[in-house]
């Protein structure tokens, strides 16, 4: 019975060393260091950079504002893109440092000719601050080779 029991204890001991060994191994995106250059890269390939940013309203729940940044310059909350190629985010309303995730308040994708989402399984943001009008942050994400971004970004919270 001791070698049994030594046995079991030794095996529970491995599973539970591999099991913490497989916890968080970097490759989520949540530890990416994010640039602290405008958020830029690529989207369907194409070279991107933030120009307007803003919230939508509607989309928007009571922890998390749901986020579109445009490679074009307009109005924010009053003009409108010409771009159908741009990048949604859902932000947490709290300051802090959040993990990118495919279900909850820190989900990203690449809206590409301006029907086709591709959602980004792991990458990270920080919300630097929320006031009553602005966001401020910045992102790190890559879905592929062809879209991905990475740097600090300020959106206008639409009323």
């Amino acid at each position: 019975m001791r070698r049994t029991l030594v046995g079991t204890l030794t095996v529970a001991l491995l599973v539970l060393a591999a099991a913490v060994g497989c916890g968080n191994s970097g490759n989520d995106g949540g530890s990416a260091m994010i640039a602290m250059t405008p958020l830029a890269g690529k989207i369907a390939g194409q070279s991107w950079i933030e120009m307007t940013a803003e919230t939508d309203f509607i989309l928007s729940t009571p922890t998390a504002f749901d986020v579109s940044l445009y490679s074009d310059s307009f109005t924010a909350c009053n003009g409108q893109s010409t771009q159908e190629t741009y990048l949604s985010l859902t932000v947490p309303k709290t300051p802090g440092d959040y993990t990118i995730a495919v279900q909850g308040d820190s989900t990203a994708f690449f809206v590409t000719g301006g029907a086709s989402n591709l959602v980004v399984s792991a990458g990270h943001l920080v919300v630097d601050s929320v006031t009553s009008t602005t966001i401020t942050g910045g992102i790190n994400i890559t879905a592929n080779s062809d879209n991905s971004v990475d740097g600090q970004f300020t959106a206008t919270i639409c009323p």
